[in-house]
């Protein structure tokens, strides 16, 4: 073998062991953002469930609020309004309770491609 046949066949296999390495990271990479697509999906599908639940609680405390003046109270000093809303045959069947909107933390989703060397969680101390 010669000397130029062998650091050929060693430039060839650096190159080779480089983008199975870059393979990996990358398949790491999109597993991660499958994994949080599927989070993303399954709290978009419950989503209607937990508009039921909080209409069925609205419904709750607007009944126990007209029989308990201490709950009524208690409602008054936290800052939620509870009312009836009229219907759109006019009677007052459907009841809300406004309560101060909680904050909306915003999914983080990137556009751009992120390498290995920047992530967005902390490392392990046993991966570094």
């Amino acid at each position: 073998m010669r000397a130029f046949q062998f650091w050929i066949l060693l430039l060839g296999s650096f190159v080779v062991s480089v983008l199975m390495i870059k393979q990996i990271f990358l398949e790491r990479e999109i597993n991660k953002a499958r994994a949080e697509l599927v989070d993303s999906q399954e709290t978009a599908n419950t989503g209607p469930a937990f508009e039921n639940a909080w209409k069925q609680l609205a419904m709750r405390v607007f009944e126990d609020s007209r029989q308990d003046t201490a709950l009524n109270e208690l409602l008054k000093k936290d800052g939620v309004q509870v009312r009836a809303n009229p219907a759109a045959d006019g009677t007052n069947q459907a009841p809300s309770a406004a309560a101060p909107p909680l904050p909306m933390v915003p999914p983080k989703i990137s556009t751009a491609p992120t390498s290995p060397k920047t992530t967005t969680s902390p490392l392990h101390p046993a991966t570094h």
